[in-house]
């Protein structure tokens, strides 16, 4: 008899605190080779690649909770910070805004899916404390995550393609659309 998956506190937790601060679940600390995934099905952090040796994670990389993107994962979330956290840490953050991004499969001849990626900065920074905006974001420090994306994306054998930047109040449109209804 298969055994039933209690609620994990990720299931319960709203995609928002307030209207101006979202909830982020780190997945992949900043500084890791290793590729972490919240498995909500066993309710574990699993391993789910490891990059190539001088490739690391440059800032955490994690989700909202209680959102659904077009991808079928929770919305995807890069938190801007001077330091990283752990697995599974719950980061209250301020939207930047989003790269707008295409993806699509190296290896097939299919459809570019939306897949974006939102920017935000924990509550608890002080480098980053006065960025609000992904546009007031050093042209130097977005180019490098627009570099880390792509290049990341042709590991995984995907091709990215950055569409667009909006700011922080089109990340929460999409935040508040990913969000699923109970």
């Amino acid at each position: 008899m298969p055994r039933s998956r209690s609620a994990t506190p990720f299931d319960i937790l709203p995609p928002f605190q307030d209207a101006d601060i979202v909830n982020v679940i780190v997945e992949t600390p900043a500084g890791y080779r290793s590729k972490l995934k919240y498995d909500p099905k066993a309710g574990v952090f699993a391993l789910g690649k490891i990059l190539p040796e001088g490739f690391v994670f440059p800032f955490d990389f994690g989700f909202v909770p209680g959102t659904r993107a077009a991808d079928g994962d929770p919305v995807d979330v890069m938190l801007i910070a001077e330091s990283g956290s752990a697995p599974g840490c719950l980061v209250p953050a301020r939207l930047l805004g989003v790269l707008e991004a295409e993806q699509r499969k190296l290896k097939e001849d299919g459809k570019a899916m939306r897949n974006d990626r939102i920017l935000a900065v924990p509550l608890p920074s002080r480098q980053y404390a006065d960025l609000s905006d992904i546009d007031k974001m050093s042209p130097a420090l977005r180019e490098q995550i627009e570099y880390f994306l792509i290049s990341y994306g042709v590991l995984e054998g995907k091709e990215m393609r950055i569409t667009g930047v909006a700011g922080p109040a089109v990340a929460a449109t999409l935040v508040k659309q990913a969000a699923r209804k109970k």
